[in-house]
């Protein structure tokens, strides 16, 4: 920093003043919030799994009585229709 700007160097110097009560309140906020995202995470990947199973039944049912043209994945249902189709989709 100080080769580019010579000045900079005294702000940088000046001591910086920390509330030690306020830092380990918001340690504890960040690690609360860690904590809850988390168990969001653990909750999304659940529902997700057992949504895919779900889906990959409906799927197969679908392609069983042939009301889609083949077999999709279930990341292949949320993707775009008319570029997984192709002549398909028209």
């Amino acid at each position: 920093m100080a080769r580019h700007h010579p000045s900079s160097i005294s702000e940088v110097s000046e001591p910086v003043v920390v509330d030690q009560a306020e830092a380990a309140a918001r340690s504890d906020m960040l690690q609360a919030q860690l904590k809850s995202s988390e168990r969001l995470t653990e909750y999304y990947n659940q529902v997700v799994a057992e949504l895919r199973a779900s889906l990959e039944q409906i799927i197969a049912y679908a392609a069983q009585q042939r009301l889609i043209p083949r077999r999709l994945s279930v990341d292949e249902l949320f993707a775009d229709a008319a570029r997984i189709l192709g002549k398909d989709a028209e």
